[in-house]
């Protein structure tokens, strides 16, 4: 139980770099076309959703 509960703080806490990581390249990038930023999110929402299902 300690072990999972564990496992789950650990994933929280890269997808919050990676969702601080996008919200910084978006401010960056503000020129970018469209798609980049759907890109960006795209990758975040991978990530969670594999993240959820482990």
């Amino acid at each position: 139980m300690n072990e999972l509960f564990l496992k789950t703080v650990n994933r929280s806490i890269a997808a919050s770099w990676l969702v601080l990581a996008v919200l910084l390249l978006r401010f960056a990038l503000k020129k970018a076309p469209r798609w980049a930023n759907v890109l960006l999110w795209g990758i975040v929402a991978v990530q969670l959703r594999f993240f959820c299902t482990l």
